[in-house]
């Protein structure tokens, strides 16, 4: 049940609406919000909600969104999936069973850093209008011309010359960014970090000196969420978890045994001393190990891996790690006893240094159980082997082709 509900009404026109949450995340005093998104008679190209509603488990509802006979775009600032919900006409939105007449695309509203990725929209359409709201915050302009606060973000709407065309607009599956720490963690004797912009006393990446800032985590465990623009994370000491969140982050761990996810974007993570997790998530990503028996777990698209030193486990395909895995590979283990691992659809991975007799290529995909589901090519003139499995192959650079042999493979 919610502490407060707002009644929030977007008007036909340019106007817009903002919410602000009191220093929740600062204060860490939540409070649940019940957002009621109403919508006037929209007969024009509009602006509608700006809504953040700050750390608590919060929902934006949808209201009266017959009344659209146009475009109207907003912005959700703080959409948190573990904690939040959305809900159209008060009924719950599943994000994995969308209604008919909801997408969640791809759009990069005004944004014009270059290499910036698009943001996760959702779309409504009310029959005879849209509602297009982004289910992210603005991004801060790194050059200093953006549209919004004197040119130090992206416009927080759309200029009505840029609204898209909707129906060449690229339909995704929502994939939650993990901009705030998520609910049910606790640090380990450290701090709670959450990178996000308020027009509170403290504002963190509001412009582009705050984004070069290094975001830096104390002597214990700590919790830190980089959210969103393109940051550096440096976690110190402490058994830390931290999450890239959007953009195209580098994240240092250091002593402890960090867990250290890149979430969207592409993103360079490096662990560093002690036993280390590292996810790739979305995007092209370089994930480094460092010094101790680490697990790096490659995500969608074209990831470098590196265990560096110690006996490390570097996964592909990511079965249990809800990321899909596909993509172009390149692994090295390092020096250990390392172990190469495919989990379902794997995409192509090169292994750069494979140790004949040290290290493993393991599989643990129920339906490659045998040395007969793999199919292998030796080139002794190109110094490669080449394994084919279902929908993988992984190219193996190793001078002595034929010794590659059952001895080096695991299954399940």
């Amino acid at each position: 049940m919610a502490n407060v509900t707002l009644n929030l009404v977007a008007i036909n026109g340019q106007g817009q609406l903002h919410t602000y949450p009191n220093k929740e995340y600062e204060e860490k005093n939540p409070v649940d919000h019940w957002a009621n998104l109403v919508f006037d008679e929209i007969t024009t190209i509009s602006n509608g909600h700006h809504v953040r509603l700050g750390a608590g488990y919060d929902t934006f509802n949808f209201t009266n969104i017959d009344n659209v006979n146009n475009v109207i775009v907003g912005r959700i600032e703080d959409f948190d999936a573990s904690r939040d919900e959305i809900r159209i006409e008060g009924e719950l939105l599943d994000f994995n069973n969308l209604p008919s007449y909801v997408r969640i695309v791809e759009y990069n509203g005004d944004h014009n850093d270059p290499g910036a990725d698009p943001q996760q929209w959702i779309l409504i359409d009310t029959g005879d209008g849209k509602i297009f709201y982004s289910l992210e915050g603005a991004r801060v302009d790194m050059n200093g011309d953006g549209a919004s606060q004197e040119g130090d973000q992206e416009a927080h709407f759309i200029h009505e010359g840029n609204i898209p065309n909707f129906s060449t607009l690229k339909d995704v599956k929502y994939t939650d960014p993990i901009n705030f720490v998520p609910d049910g963690y606790t640090p380990d004797g450290g701090i709670v970090y959450n990178d996000e912009y308020n027009f509170d006393l403290i504002t963190h990446d509001a412009k582009a000196a705050d984004v070069l800032e290094v975001i830096a985590g104390s002597t214990s465990g700590d919790l830190i969420a980089a959210g969103l623009n393109d940051d550096t994370v440096e976690a110190k000491g402490g058994h830390d978890h931290v999450w890239g969140g959007s953009g195209h982050d580098t994240v240092f761990g250091q002593g402890g045994a960090d867990t250290l996810e890149g979430n969207l974007g592409d993103d360079r993570l490096v662990g560093n001393v002690g036993n280390d997790l590292l996810l790739g998530g979305n995007g092209h990503d370089t994930l480094i190990g460092g010094d101790g028996n680490d697990v790096l777990v490659a995500g969608n698209g074209h990831d470098i891996i590196e265990g560096s030193a110690g006996n490390d486990k570097l996964y592909f395909g990511n079965r249990s790690h809800d990321a899909g895995g596909w993509g172009e590979n390149i692994a090295r283990g390092g020096t250990g006893a390392d172990q190469f691992i495919f989990e379902g659809v794997s995409g192509w991975t090169r292994v750069e240094d494979f140790e004949n007799g040290i290290d493993k290529f393991r599989f643990t995909d129920p339906n490659i159980d045998s040395m007969s589901d793999l199919t292998i090519t030796r080139y002794a003139d190109e110094n490669k082997v080449i394994i084919n499995f279902n929908d993988g192959v992984i190219r193996v650079d190793i001078e002595n082709v034929n010794a590659i042999d059952a001895s080096d493979f695991l299954f399940n």
